[in-house]
């Protein structure tokens, strides 16, 4: 039995209790309330189900997936009712369930929320972490947690490319690295899989845009790809570009590969 206890009987919303009893579902445990010592006590029954913390280590990269996969549709779903909210979904792995054919059952906790939560939501950011702990957990998830991160950097809360990720775990991506921005103004994951992608500060010009006119040419540096690999080549930029902190002669195509890091002027990436 998981329990939350609550100050008062005012800190209750009623239309997400009314909601959460009228519209049940198997993906969210029963919520029962009682009041306890002037206080209300919440109470959820989940003996028939193991937490995914104890069960996540003896899984399948397919059925983490999956669970993510069914998890990402409960959050969208939430997102979409006006009676309720994700951000009062628990999402951790403590107090996420799993039962038979690893079905996902989730606490929600039908409280009220201050109104500066509700405009700054966080529970994206907790989705998120969730889903790069399950791909921690097998040596196969890091190929996925660097496309989810790709989405994540470059269009944050774009469900529907999560859900094709997550739906279909084994998409071939070899002829594909990451650029991982370790230093960069803001988040910068470049995901590189054509022939030819061009980095620098002009927009216009450039696959991969680093807000960074000081100190990045325009058209900085090209990243290509043909049966041999990927290789990086310095466009006779003002900065220079660097290979495991070696600078590279303009023009000159230099390989790279995975654990390779890349500095264009001042701003490092990891290839990945």
């Amino acid at each position: 039995m998981k329990e939350f206890l609550i100050n008062s009987e005012h800190l209750l919303n009623r239309d997400s209790l009314r909601y959460l009893k009228v519209n049940q579902s198997a993906d969210l445990i029963p919520c029962k309330w009682i009041r306890f010592n002037e206080k209300i006590k919440l109470v959820y029954f989940e003996e028939e189900y193991s937490s995914l913390a104890t069960v996540m280590r003896t899984l399948t990269l397919e059925q983490l997936c999956s669970i993510g996969s069914d998890l990402l549709k409960l959050v969208i779903r939430l997102e979409n009712c006006e009676e309720v909210t994700p951000e009062n979904l628990m999402l951790a792995t403590d107090s996420i369930y799993i039962g038979e054919e690893a079905s996902v059952h989730c606490v929600y906790v039908p409280v009220e929320l201050p109104e500066e939560s509700l405009a700054n939501p966080i529970y994206v950011k907790r989705f998120y972490a969730l889903l790069e702990e399950l791909c921690d957990t097998v040596e196969e998830g890091a190929d996925i947690w660097r496309r989810i991160e790709y989405e994540k950097a470059n269009n944050p809360g774009n469900w529907s490319a999560i859900l094709g990720i997550l739906d279909d775990p084994y998409a071939e991506t070899n002829n594909m690295i990451y650029l991982k921005g370790i230093n960069t103004p803001g988040e910068v994951v470049f995901q590189i899989g054509q022939e030819e992608f061009i980095i620098g500060s002009d927009k216009n010009q450039v696959d991969g845009f680093i807000d960074a006119e000081d100190v990045i040419s325009p058209v900085h540096a090209r990243i290509s790809w043909d049966e041999n690999g990927f290789f990086v080549t310095d466009m006779d930029s003002l900065g220079g570009t660097y290979v495991n902190d070696q600078k590279i002669e303009p023009m000159t195509k230099v390989k790279v590969g995975f654990g390779s890091v890349l500095r264009f002027a001042d701003y490092t990436f990891s290839v990945e």
